[in-house]
Order: structure tokens, then C-alpha cells, then sequence
């Protein structure tokens, strides 16, 4: 059965959302150890950054492999 485009926008906020998350928490925890240093909201508006570019990454993907699926 083929995913519907809403739930495959669904399932890439989802995984997007706990990807946030940790990605958060590592920045804080990574970057300091290149001499970066970040503050939270910093952390918070880079990750935003690339969490927006992941969601559209992953639903894209997505819709390319249910068009791949015989119909």
C-alpha cells in the first residue's frame, strides 16, 4: 500500500523533531570541543536552519521512492 503524501510529510516531522533534539544537546556538546562556542539560542537557530532543509530533504526522498513503487 502506497503512503499518502500527508503521511509522509507526518513521518518526516517526526523524525525531524527527535533529530532536533539531539542535535541541540550535540551542539552543545561538540562544538566547544572545535572552539566553538555556542550559546543555546545560537544552538537553537542552527538547528532550526537545518532541521527545515531535513524535513524538505526527507519528504522529497520519500515521494521518490513511493513513485518508484508499481502502482
Amino acid at each position: 500500500m502506497k503512503q499518502s503524501r500527508w503521511m509522509s510529510l507526518m513521518e518526516a516531522v517526526a523524525n525531524n523533531v527527535i533529530a532536533f533534539v539531539i542535535s541541540v544537546a550535540a551542539n552543545q556538546l561538540v562544538l566547544p570541543l572545535f572552539g566553538l562556542t555556542v550559546s543555546l539560542a545560537q544552538s537553537i537557530g542552527i538547528t532550526v536552519f537545518f532541521t527545515v532543509i531535513s524535513i524538505i530533504r526527507s519528504y522529497v526522498v520519500r515521494r521518490i521512492f513511493d513513485g518508484l513503487l508499481p502502482r
